[in-house]
């Protein structure tokens, strides 16, 4: 297939993705992505923070829901506000965050049909170097992630904890970064956030949204 032909073919399919997709923005539903939040974190680079960021964004992506009017993201500008709202006024007896509460009034905020809140809550390793040349370095590491997913629909709230660890002789899948990027993917498999989002989809696609 020749270059022109291909770009005639892909022209050709996003004039009727334009056509059919629905014009009413209020029946698509929403998704509420929050950014990754880090508690006992050390010596954490920003790659790891991009790396976590995009599973759970890769997760929630849709191949042409906005256009489809089959998902849609919450404006970035609103979501900024309410999580920045939701921290203050929702605080544990511990004066910390009360993140579950924090999760449901963002998505009430928002109007969000889903909301997802990405949390290190820790992160840290060590290497041992040993004594003469002959001797391994020793490692130890530890990566602990936390994933809630409110759905609001159901009044449905899904907290997943995952830790990851590593003692034993250097190897490079026993760095932190890679034990946070195993708890990660763990965490999003159990609380199912392909299907959620799939769901989301189809109740748009046959015209049993909004429910």
């Amino acid at each position: 297939m020749n270059c022109r032909l291909y770009r005639i073919i892909i022209l050709c399919v996003l004039l009727s993705l334009l056509l059919t997709a629905p014009v009413a923005a209020a029946s698509v539903p929403q998704v509420a992505r929050l950014s990754l939040v880090t508690e006992n974190a050390w010596d954490l680079d920003q790659d790891t923070i991009d790396m976590l960021d995009d599973m759970v964004a890769d997760a929630l992506h849709m191949p042409f829901g906005g256009l489809m009017g089959w998902v849609q993201d919450v404006d970035e500008h609103d979501l900024f506000a309410a999580y920045n709202a939701a921290v203050e006024m929702k605080r544990t007896t511990r004066d910390t965050p009360d993140y579950p509460a924090i999760v449901r009034m963002v998505a009430d905020v928002t109007d969000a049909d889903l909301a997802v809140l990405p949390i290190l809550t820790y992160y840290d390793e060590e290497i041992y170097h040993g004594w003469d040349f002959s001797a391994d370095d020793y490692l130890v590491s530890r990566a602990s992630v936390r994933l809630l997913v409110y759905d609001r629909q159901k009044d449905e709230l899904v907290d997943r904890r995952i830790t990851r660890t590593f003692r034993d002789e250097y190897a490079v899948r026993g760095r932190a970064h890679e034990l946070a990027r195993d708890a990660m993917h763990a965490a999003l498999a159990e609380v199912r956030l392909k299907e959620r989002v799939r769901d989301l989809r189809e109740a748009a696609r046959s015209g049993r949204y909004p429910y």
